[in-house]
C-alpha cells in the first residue's frame, strides 16, 4: 500500500479497496474514469516491482532447432493431455492456456536429472482454504512438443495432480507464448507454429503481494481492436447446460446515453443489455424496461487484446431482487486458435478468466470476423453453460 500511494494521488479516479484473501489488489473506478485504471495499474505495477525487488524468472527462447509440430493429443471433456520431453525425458502434460506458468511433479523433475537448489527462486501461493505454499523454480535446459521445443525456462515445482495419476504436470503460458496454438479436439491434433520474433524474456516472481501487478508474459506481436457495433448486427446462438437448452437471438438496436456514458443497447427477446461503448463493458440490463441487473464497474476486457496480455476485473453484481455479490477476476489472452462452431470456423483469441482462488470462471473464444464470441462457457456449480454461435449478420461502420 505504501509503495502503491503515489499511484493513488495522480490516478484519484480509480479507488483502492484493498488486497483480498488471496493477496491480490481490489480496485473500483467509475465508468468516466475508465481509462485510467489501466495507467493506474501500469504505475502500480513499477512502483511494487522497485519496492520489492522482485527476482525474475526466464521464459525461455525458441530453440535454433524449433519449427511447427503437429502431435497427437487426449482429449477428456475439458482435459487435453499432450506429450512432452523435459530435457528428453518423456512426460504428459495437461495443457492449460489459463495458466501463466509451467509446473511439472518432482518426480518428473528427478528423472530429467534436474536438481532443485536450496536457494531456488519460489512462488508464494494460496490454495483453496487458505493454506499458503511455495513453489521452487529450477531452470531446464529445454521443453518441447514434438518439434516445437523452446530453450533456458523456469518451470515450477509442485506436486499437484496426485488425482491424476499418469500426468506429469501442466503446460503454460511461458511455453505457449513462443508458438501460434491451434487445438483441434474433433481430430484430436494440437499445432504449434513458433514465432521468430520472440526473444529471450523473464518474467517477475509473483508472490501474494504482487500477483495483481504483473501480467502474464505475452509473445504475439498482433494486436486485435476493440470491435465496432452498428445497429442490425445480430448473432443467433444456440445454449446448452447439463438441465436444459435453446437458442436466443441477440441483436444491436442503437445506441443510449446512461449516466453521461454512451452505450450499445443489444435486445434479446424482452431483455437489454446495455454495453459501454468505449469499452464494451457490460454494464446492466434492462427487462421490459426496468433494470434488473447491474455491474459496477462495468466488466470489460482490456482492449485492445493480444496473446499474453493479462488484466483484473473487481466489480459488484446488482440483481433486481435487491441482493449484491462482489466479483474478482483475473483476464489472460491465452493463445489464437482456430475453432470450428456452426456459424463456421474462425481464428478466434482465447480468453480465460479465473476467480480469487485461481479457478477456472470462464472461458471465450473471441472472432473479429463475427465482432462477438462464438463460443463461451461459463462455469458453475450447477453444471456448466456453454453457448456457440448459429448464424450471424454484421454490418460495416459507416
Amino acid at each position: 500500500m505504501r509503495a502503491i500511494a503515489p499511484c493513488e494521488k495522480k490516478y484519484p479516479g480509480v479507488r483502492v479497496l484493498g488486497f483480498d484473501d488471496q493477496g491480490r489488489l481490489r480496485t473500483q473506478v467509475s465508468p468516466s474514469n475508465i481509462d485510467d485504471l489501466a495507467r493506474f495499474r501500469s504505475c502500480a505495477q513499477d512502483a511494487v516491482k522497485r519496492e520489492l525487488e522482485v527476482r525474475p524468472l526466464a521464459t525461455g527462447q525458441l530453440a535454433p532447432t524449433a519449427r511447427s509440430s503437429n502431435v497427437p493429443i487426449q482429449v477428456a471433456g475439458a482435459v487435453v493431455l499432450v506429450p512432452a520431453l523435459l530435457n528428453g525425458a518423456a512426460a504428459t502434460l495437461l495443457l492449460d492456456t489459463g495458466a501463466s506458468t509451467t509446473i511439472v511433479r518432482p518426480a518428473l523433475v528427478q528423472r530429467a536429472g534436474i536438481e532443485v537448489a536450496p536457494d531456488a527462486p519460489k512462488m508464494v501461493g494460496v490454495v483453496v482454504g487458505g493454506q499458503r505454499f511455495s513453489l521452487p523454480f529450477v531452470r531446464v535446459r529445454s521443453l518441447s512438443i514434438g518439434d516445437a521445443a523452446v530453450e533456458g525456462i523456469d518451470v515450477g515445482v509442485f506436486d499437484g495432480l496426485a488425482h491424476m495419476p499418469g500426468v506429469d504436470g501442466l503446460l503454460g503460458g511461458d511455453f505457449l507464448n513462443h508458438f501460434k496454438v491451434t487445438i483441434d479436439r474433433e481430430n484430436r491434433r494440437l499445432t504449434l507454429e513458433p514465432s521468430r520474433a520472440t526473444p529471450t524474456t523473464s518474467r517477475a516472481t509473483p508472490t501474494p503481494e504482487t500477483a495483481a501487478a504483473f501480467p502474464a508474459p505475452g509473445a504475439a506481436a498482433r494486436e486485435w481492436a476493440l470491435p465496432v457495433w452498428t445497429p442490425g448486427d445480430e448473432w443467433r446462438l444456440r445454449w446448452q447446460t447439463p438441465t436444459g437448452g435453446g437458442t436466443y437471438v441477440r441483436r444491436v438496436e442503437g445506441e443510449e446515453n446512461v449516466d453521461d456514458v454512451t452505450h450499445y443497447v443489444v435486445r434479446s427477446g424482452s431483455r437489454q443489455t446495455y454495453y459501454v461503448k468505449a469499452t464494451l463493458g457490460w454494464h446492466l440490463e434492462k427487462q421490459n424496461g426496468a433494470v434488473v441487473l447491474r455491474r459496477t464497474p462495468a466488466i470489460a476486457y482490456d482492449w485492445p487484446l493480444r496473446v499474453g496480455k493479462s488484466w483484473e476485473l473487481s466489480y459488484r453484481r446488482e440483481d433486481g431482487d435487491g441482493s449484491v455479490q462482489d466479483f474478482y477476476r483475473r483476464c489472460t489472452v491465452a493463445a489464437e486458435t482456430t475453432l470450428n462452431v456452426q456459424a463456421g470456423t474462425f481464428l478466434t483469441l482465447y480468453v480465460v478468466c479465473r476467480d480469487g482462488a485461481d479457478r477456472i470462471a470462464s472461458e471465450a473464444w473471441y472472432a473479429p470476423e463475427v465482432k462477438s464470441m462464438v463460443r463461451e462457457r461459463i462455469v458453475s456449480a450447477q453444471g456448466d453453460r456453454i453457448d456457440e454461435l448459429v448464424s450471424y449478420t454484421v454490418r460495416r461502420a459507416p
